[in-house]
């Protein structure tokens, strides 16, 4: 996920949809509040991920990058949220 603040104090944020397509949405200083109180999410790395499925690191990258998992990338490191992981689950 990529973080961009913008003036008029609203932040884009860039991520991968679950299409493999990079999309871009805006928050407000007041989002990213709501999302602070609201949170209590659960963000897996790929090498978490992989140990919880049972599988190589390499194996859900693949994944990340076919589109198959949905996951943010911030510097060189993916990231899955796994309220969209399983959202992306229920809907297949």
């Amino acid at each position: 996920m990529l973080f961009h603040w913008m003036k008029g104090k609203s932040l884009k944020i860039q991520s991968m949809n679950t299409n493999g397509e990079n999309k871009l949405r805006s928050l407000t200083i007041a989002d990213l509040k709501q999302m602070i109180i609201d949170s209590e999410e659960t963000i897996w790395s790929v090498a978490q991920l992989a140990e919880l499925l049972g599988t190589s690191p390499q194996a859900i990258r693949k994944r990340i990058n076919r589109g198959a998992i949905p996951a943010h990338k911030e510097g060189h490191s993916w990231y899955i949220l796994k309220s969209e992981y399983i959202r992306n689950l229920k809907a297949k």
